[in-house]
């Protein structure tokens, strides 16, 4: 009865989520937050609007020697739907498992292990025991905007560097 599955498109937005957010690129966390969401529920704020504007605060309060992972991802999700962006059904159940894994990971290996690193690990050793032919939930195409963003993630963990030490003084 507590069963979802998120369709191929879904998962491939998450990881493309995962890497904006991993890389700081405030719009490209946001398209996919958009691509993601059902759509606006106020028709007094664009929903486009509130969400600019929440992905950018939440990633300037990420700390800058951090790097965000799947965690923060569910972490923003959540808050977005506290204040009114709506998600499919298979969303909630994806943060419930996310949520369980990170528990029972966290009772037996302890806080320092997180889900993020054994995923990855899992992922990597899957598309290279399958020559790359399966397990890639992204295509060539979706690398590109991944790339540009990395020749920019220098400049603005810099600026999220500098304004969190103002912020401090």
């Amino acid at each position: 009865a507590l069963t979802e599955r998120l369709s191929r498109e879904q998962r491939r937005e998450i990881v493309l989520l995962t890497a904006q957010l991993a890389l700081r690129d405030a719009p490209g966390v946001a398209s996919m937050v958009k691509r993601l969401s059902l759509g606006d529920t106020d028709p007094n704020q664009s929903q486009s609007r509130l969400i600019d504007d929440f992905v950018a605060r939440f990633i300037d309060a990420l700390p800058a020697n951090q790097m965000p992972g799947s965690m923060e991802v569910i972490n923003l999700l959540d808050q977005l739907a506290l204040i009114g962006v709506r998600f499919p059904a298979a969303m909630l159940m994806f943060r419930k498992a996310r949520f369980t894994l990170d528990g029972v990971l966290h009772d037996l290996a302890g806080p320092s292990v997180r889900v993020d690193q054994n995923l990855l690990s899992y992922f990597v050793n899957r598309w290279v025991v399958s020559a790359g032919s399966e397990y890639a939930p992204l295509s060539l195409s979706d690398w590109i905007p991944i790339q540009m963003s990395a020749l920019c993630y220098p400049a603005r963990w810099w600026m999220s560097a500098a304004g969190g030490a103002l912020r401090q003084h």
